[in-house]
């Protein structure tokens, strides 16, 4: 079960500032889509793909990457050669099934013979692979990094323009809140070096990811101005579709939260978040 403490530390019922929360959101999608528009979807995905490839490099020659032994990654297709590299440097990779549908799996390189690890991290690939972690039994936090590509990001402040799905966000959220996230775990970020800046404007809403770390083709960059932020899942984002088709997702607002009703949160307003 998880600690009652960690629900009030990482749960949210509402977002505090709604006005705020949708001009975030809003300058957000503008950013986004002045970096991306006018690009050919499919020339894009090649650029994206040879950066992140030149990125899985990069991370390597990163002191905290070398040490750390668990890793969450991203289960975009860009990111195949990256999850190739974290299970042939030893690691274990944490991986999220497609929209929580399954939880999270472990893909563990001592279970998996160097031959088939180039499939084992394929998209469609992990559940025969991986083990689906028990998100119902508390145990202590052992994930240290979790890694991401993003569309920009301030390299001053650490504050990051994803794809817009919001799944980093709420992956970061879940598992915060399940107590798998190391006190010390990293949050790193993937770019493009073009989209990287320390003047770069993006606004960062309440429970958006902050790195720790960027990292572009050219090498990596240490956040110093980065403010302490503890991943946080807030309810009132996620949908009824969302939640019921997530296990992991209806265990904690089902299970943890006692909620009967997906399409009614009112019930939301007397949870003791002091």
């Amino acid at each position: 079960m998880v600690r009652k403490d960690r629900l009030h530390e990482c749960f949210r019922p509402y977002i505090r500032n709604k006005d705020k929360y949708e001009r975030q959101k809003q300058s957000k999608n503008a950013l986004r889509i002045s970096i991306l528009s006018g690009l050919n979807p499919e020339e894009l995905l090649r650029q994206m793909e040879h950066c992140l490839n030149r990125c899985s490099e990069r991370l390597r020659g990163l002191l905290a990457y070398r040490k750390a032994r668990f890793i969450y990654l991203s289960l975009s297709p860009l990111m195949e050669q990256m999850r190739y590299n974290a299970l042939m440097d030893g690691k274990i990779v944490v991986l999220p099934s497609p929209r929580l549908k399954n939880s999270f799996f472990l893909l563990d390189p001592a279970s998996i013979a160097p031959s088939a690890r180039l499939v084992a991290v394929r998209t469609n690939r992990i559940s025969k692979y991986g083990r689906q972690i028990d998100f119902k039994t508390c145990r202590k936090p052992f994930i240290d990094m979790t890694v991401s590509e993003v569309v920009a990001a301030n390299t001053r402040t650490g504050a990051l323009l994803c794809d817009g799905t919001g799944f980093y966000d709420l992956h970061r959220g879940v598992m915060a809140l399940l107590g798998w996230l190391k006190k010390d775990c990293l949050s790193v970020a993937c770019v493009d070096g073009r989209n990287a800046g320390r003047h770069l404007m993006i606004p960062v809403k309440e429970n958006d990811s902050i790195a720790d770390y960027v990292v572009t083709p050219e090498g990596v960059i240490q956040i110093n101005e980065k403010k302490s932020r503890r991943p946080v899942l807030i309810g009132e984002i996620l949908d009824a579709r969302t939640i019921r088709r997530s296990n992991v997702l209806f265990y904690i607002f089902r299970e943890l939260l006692g909620v009967s009703d997906f399409f009614n949160f009112r019930f939301l307003r007397t949870f003791d978040t002091k």
